[in-house]
């Protein structure tokens, strides 16, 4: 049998045991109320926190939210501009071209009126000169026939002015019936 020294340690030794495991519980128990309490303490400083964070958070999502809106808008504005603006060149470069067609029919008509005017203006001249030649002839003929008082007076410069006036100079009678002829002109470049 065994000694009965040895189940007295054995119960003490149990004892012991079942004492610290106690203990041990105790302090378990103790530290779990210490973390609850710390996590109550850390829950009162955090809420006020948390709720600013979430706070902060919606608050730039909105931000984030409004600004993504306005740049969408901003997009749709800049693109309508664009295209208000090339539909504004399109409308103006048609404008120019009408413009530089009218303004290119405008120039060929006034140098086709210019060109009408200047043969105008040498079919009258031709007409001058056919009627000062046949003039220069008529007055030659008149001339001769004439008396020796005008011979005399033509000699002194003195000629007859259109209102049977005396008027005085060093006129020929060929001066005095027609003008001095210049070079023939011809067709310019343009005219052909």
């Amino acid at each position: 049998m065994v000694p009965t020294w040895v189940a007295v340690v054995a119960a003490l030794s149990l004892a012991i045991l079942a004492l610290a495991a106690i203990v041990v519980a105790a302090a378990a128990l103790s530290a779990a109320l210490g973390v609850r309490g710390v996590l109550g303490m850390l829950r009162g400083l955090a809420g006020p926190a948390l709720e600013d964070v979430r706070t902060l958070v919606g608050t730039i999502r909105a931000e984030v939210e409004g600004l993504t809106a306005t740049s969408r808008d901003l997009r749709g504005r800049v693109v309508k501009a664009a295209d208000a603006a090339q539909a504004r060149l399109a409308a103006l470069d048609a404008l120019v071209d009408g413009v530089q067609q009218d303004v290119r029919a405008a120039a060929l008509d006034i140098v086709a009126t210019l060109r009408t005017v200047r043969r105008g203006a040498s079919l009258v001249d031709l007409g001058r000169r056919v009627f000062a030649d046949r003039g220069d002839r008529e007055g030659e003929g008149e001339q001769e026939g004439e008396g020796e008082g005008e011979a005399e007076g033509e000699a002194e410069g003195q000629t007859e002015g259109p209102g049977g006036e005396e008027t005085r100079g060093k006129r020929s009678g060929a001066a005095v019936r027609g003008r001095k002829r210049g070079p023939k002109r011809g067709r310019g470049r343009g005219e052909r």
